[in-house]
């Protein structure tokens, strides 16, 4: 798991499933959210954060769901992960140009 910061703003994830990479990027003009799968071995630079929170808790446990967020607009703004099943565990939300991470913990509701 690593991410790219710029101007002090997360702006793009990379997380790795080998052998391949799933890159979620902010979109600043529109603040939606970009997708893209690549080899592993065509990984761009970037600062590895997987011994922190949110995801040192999802490194090495399987990969169970992931769903897109589309709003009111019909802009896809967010994506929602599941790891060791199928309930969501953690959103990825584009806000102002920049990935904001969200877990269950994050808010007073009992899940996501």
């Amino acid at each position: 798991m690593s991410q790219v910061d710029e101007d002090g703003c997360l702006t793009r994830i990379l997380l790795t499933f080998e052998p391949n990479t799933l890159t979620i990027d902010a979109n600043g003009n529109d603040d939606s959210v970009e997708l893209l799968v690549t080899d592993s071995s065509q990984r761009p630079p970037a600062d590895d954060v997987s011994d922190r929170q949110p995801w040192a808790t999802f490194i090495r446990e399987p990969f169970g769901w992931g769903w897109l967020i589309v709003n009111q607009q019909g802009y896809c703004d967010g994506v929602l992960l599941s790891f060791r099943g199928i309930r969501p565990q953690l959103i990825l939300i584009v806000e102002a140009s920049e990935v904001r991470e969200i877990t269950g913990r994050d808010s007073d509701a009992h899940s996501i």
